[in-house]
């Protein structure tokens, strides 16, 4: 092949080379502009535009009364915007000078929040007022820093509402992947515990914000649209505020629960376990404060934690007892309905009772003589107790007992509450591999054994009784931003209010005779009827229950009172029960 001929092959093939990289080139320009063309002017409009959110306030929290158990205030935070600031180290020396907080300490906090140069980066929170002025004075000083406030939330009744109201917190990664598509974002305050967590969807607001344009160095260069946040909605509970400070302030050295609720709607007038907590606490620690008050609070929260009293527990709802002789009234309202005994049956109580070679003992040693089912209700009296539920059968006392609402939680704060247990055949086989015998029958007739309720549960059982038969759902909702939403749940247990005179007319000589157990819960005549139990535990002093009712005659609110290691529950809860009736018929809800 001559010289020419190769050059011209070689040139050929060069254009066709040429020819080919340009078609591809324009493939590709087409690809980009025609088929992903959407995809990447959405990417560049990200990289140019973004948002800058501003808080929503948290909606209010509220007793039935109308007084304030959790708000919003407003908090100062100082927040320096890189794009505007000067050199940093020369920032925090001025501030460190103004605030009393070491300049290395400010640039830690400034490495650690610092996201782009339009975005302010908070570096100090909680200001005190006169140190907000002093920044604001210095303005001149500091290009670039600002105060800024911020809704911080806020329980003006600490400890007495903690376990009922909750506290908030930072949201968690694991919870943020699963409520994203609902409008969370990752540094959301959420509820954490009461009704914090359980109406959260209320009381978060709608977050609002700036929508704005920066450079190819993330530098802002103008405001594109602005939308104001929303605050969220304020609700309204059933419960009174000063009743939970009363009953929280003589409870403070004990550990325990009290609830009241009314009969009729199943409305949570109290809601208190002690001991409690501050939740201003987790609120601070969730969203930052002063730097000086950081050491003492988290040492607050590790107390917290490590208490042996486990005042994080929400004994009310969570706190598992024996029922001990509170469970009396059911097992004898049970026995009537099913006609084992009648109102005029008695039972001789010589103050032990032999079932083979077993020994069962009345509390009172030298017995109670003849009793019905109202002297032996008055009396607490063992040996009634043990004759009917041995007749009733382990059985029907265990379905009867689910009717009363044992066994299973009542659903006033779902996650949080515990369910019980009311023992039976199926479960001591299923649990402990043994048989059941009659001695458990008996025990289990007078609340002992492995028989557990929370007092939650007991004020609900008493309520039943109390209102003629029927078992109220308790809440704690009462409106929505002033809109009652109350829908009063009642289910009938399936006794007949003629039984249930008999179990009130029994608990009423508990507390106004001479000899009832429940004497110290007296007020007034006709004002409470009521039900003293001691259980014995492990380690320690028994624990000690009251339950009852007010008024007598014409049932409106239901107690359940337990003081761990109490001693008798004729002693505290008792004496409590007093309390807490004495300030129902002082606050006019008699």
């Amino acid at each position: 092949m001559s010289l020419s001929v190769l050059s011209q092959f070689r040139m050929r093939r060069l254009q066709w080379m040429l020819y080919l990289a340009m078609l591809a080139l324009g493939v590709g320009l087409a690809r980009l502009q025609l088929w992903q063309g959407e995809l990447y002017r959405e990417k560049s409009d990200r990289n140019r535009i973004r948002l800058l959110i501003q808080l929503a306030e948290r909606g209010r929290i509220l007793d039935t009364q109308g007084r304030v158990l959790a708000s919003d205030r407003t908090a100062l935070d100082v927040l320096v915007l890189p794009q505007q600031s000067g050199e940093r180290a020369e920032v925090a020396a001025k501030l460190s000078t103004l605030l009393g907080i070491p300049s290395e300490e400010l640039l830690r906090v400034y490495k650690r929040n610092y996201e782009a140069p339009f975005v302010p980066v908070p570096l100090v929170r909680d200001l005190r007022v006169p140190q907000a002025a002093a920044v604001e004075e210095s303005w001149l000083d500091l290009p670039g820093v600002f105060v800024r406030p911020r809704p911080q939330r806020e329980y003006p009744y600490g400890a007495s509402t903690a376990h009922a109201v909750g506290y908030v917190g930072r949201i968690t990664r694991e919870e943020y992947r699963k409520w994203v598509e609902y409008g969370y974002r990752p540094r959301d305050l959420v509820g954490r515990a009461g009704v914090e967590a359980r109406y959260d969807s209320y009381l978060r607001g709608r977050e609002g914000g700036q929508q704005v344009e920066v450079d190819n160095r993330s530098r802002m260069v103008r405001i594109l649209g602005e939308r104001p946040s929303t605050p969220g909605k304020e609700i309204t509970l059933t419960l009174d505020a000063e009743l939970q400070e009363l009953l929280s302030a003589q409870m403070h050295e004990m550990a325990g629960a009290a609830v009241v609720l009314n009969c009729r709607t199943g409305a949570v007038l109290a809601l208190v376990s002690v001991p409690g907590f501050d939740s201003n606490l987790f609120s601070l620690a969730a969203t930052g404060s002063q730097y000086h008050d950081v050491a003492l609070r988290e040492n607050q929260l590790s107390a917290l934690f490590q208490d042996p009293g486990i005042p994080l527990l929400p004994r009310a709802v969570a706190g598992e007892y024996p029922l001990g002789s509170i469970q009396k009234v059911l097992v004898g309202a049970v026995g009537l309905h099913l006609h084992e005994f009648d109102a005029n049956t008695r039972v001789t109580c010589r103050g032990s009772l032999q079932l083979g070679n077993q020994t069962f003992r009345c509390w009172y040693e030298r017995g109670h003589g003849p009793v019905n089912l109202q002297s032996a209700l008055e009396h607490s009296c063992n040996i009634y107790f043990y004759e009917l539920g041995r007749r009733i059968g382990i059985r029907r006392l265990s379905v009867w007992a689910g009717h009363f609402g044992l066994g299973r939680a009542p659903g006033l704060m779902p996650g949080e509450e515990k369910s019980g247990l009311f023992p039976d055949r199926q479960w001591k086989r299923a649990e402990l591999g043994e048989p059941w015998y009659e001695g458990d029958t008996l025990n289990v007739s007078i609340g002992q054994g492995a028989v557990l309720a929370t007092p939650v549960q007991a004020a609900c059982m008493i309520a039943a009784v109390a209102n003629g038969g029927y078992l109220p759902q308790p809440y704690l909702l009462q409106a929505i931003e002033g809109m009652d939403v109350t829908d009063p749940v009642l289910r009938p247990v399936g006794i007949g209010d003629e039984v249930f005179r008999e179990a009130r007319e029994g608990m009423r000589r508990a507390v106004e005779s001479e000899q009832g157990t429940g004497q110290h819960a007296f007020v007034a005549k006709g004002l409470t009827a009521g039900k003293t139990g001691t259980v014995q535990v492990p380690q320690g002093s028994p624990h000690g229950w009251f339950v009852g009712f007010s008024p007598v005659d014409d049932p409106q609110w239901a107690i359940a009172v337990l003081v761990e290691h109490a001693g008798q529950g004729g002693g505290a809860p008792a004496v409590l029960g007093h309390q807490i009736v004495q300030y129902l018929n002082d606050a006019g809800y008699l």
